[in-house]
C-alpha cells in the first residue's frame, strides 16, 4: 500500500508541474490570443534565474527575485514586440513566440550549458516524512503544496475579485467592456 501511495503522489507531483505550465499557457492565449510557444523556454529561463540567484541570496532570495525577473523580461517582450501582432492573423504570434523559444533555448544553452546544474534543496525541505511504511521527501510535498496554492491562488483572483471580473469580461467581449467605459489597457 506504501508503494501505491508513492507512485500516487509521485504522479500526483509530475502532473502539478504540467498544471502550473498549462495555467500559464491558457492565461496568455485567453488574455492575448497568443498561442505561446516560448512558455516554456521562459520556465526554464526562470529555473536559470533562480540558481543565479540561489548562489547570491539562498533559496528564499531564488523563490522570490527569480520570477519577478522572467516577469520583468515577458513584460518587456509583450509590451515591444507582442502587444504590435494582437490585432494581425495569429499564425505571426505563433511564429513570433517559436522563434523566441529557440532564442532564449539557445541562450541559456551558450550561458549555461546544456547540462543540468545542481540546485540545493533548502535545509527547511530536507528530509522525509515517515508514515508507518510511507517514506516521501518534504521538499516534493512543499512542490504540491506551492502548485495547489498556485492554481488556487489564480481560480479565486479570476472568480472573485473586481480585477479578475474585467479580466474574465476583457477577453470575452473587450468592445462591450471599453464601452461601458473600462480601461482595458492596464489589466491585458
Amino acid at each position: 500500500m506504501a508503494v501505491f501511495l508513492e507512485q500516487v503522489i509521485n504522479g500526483l507531483l509530475v502532473g502539478s508541474y504540467y498544471v502550473v505550465l498549462a495555467l500559464g499557457l491558457s492565461l496568455i492565449f485567453s488574455l492575448g490570443g497568443v498561442v505561446n510557444l516560448a512558455h516554456g523556454a521562459f520556465y526554464a529561463l526562470g529555473a536559470y534565474f533562480a540558481y543565479e540567484v540561489q548562489r547570491l541570496l539562498g533559496f528564499g532570495g531564488a523563490l522570490t527575485i527569480a520570477p519577478l525577473g522572467v516577469a520583468a523580461v515577458g513584460i518587456l517582450i509583450e509590451r515591444l514586440c507582442l502587444r504590435r501582432l494582437y490585432q494581425e492573423d495569429p499564425i505571426l504570434g505563433l511564429l513570433f513566440t517559436f522563434g523566441l523559444a529557440m532564442t532564449v533555448e539557445q541562450g541559456i544553452r551558450l550561458v549555461w550549458g546544456a547540462t543540468g546544474l545542481p540546485f540545493a534543496i533548502p535545509p527547511a525541505l530536507r528530509g522525509q516524512l515517515v508514515l508507518g511504511g510511507f517514506i516521501y521527501s518534504y521538499y516534493r510535498l512543499a512542490v504540491l503544496a506551492v502548485s495547489a496554492l498556485t492554481v488556487v491562488g489564480a481560480w479565486l483572483v479570476l472568480t472573485r475579485t473586481p480585477f479578475g471580473m474585467i479580466v474574465r469580461a476583457g477577453t470575452g467581449d473587450p468592445e462591450m467592456v471599453r464601452a461601458l467605459g473600462i480601461s482595458l489597457s492596464p489589466v491585458l
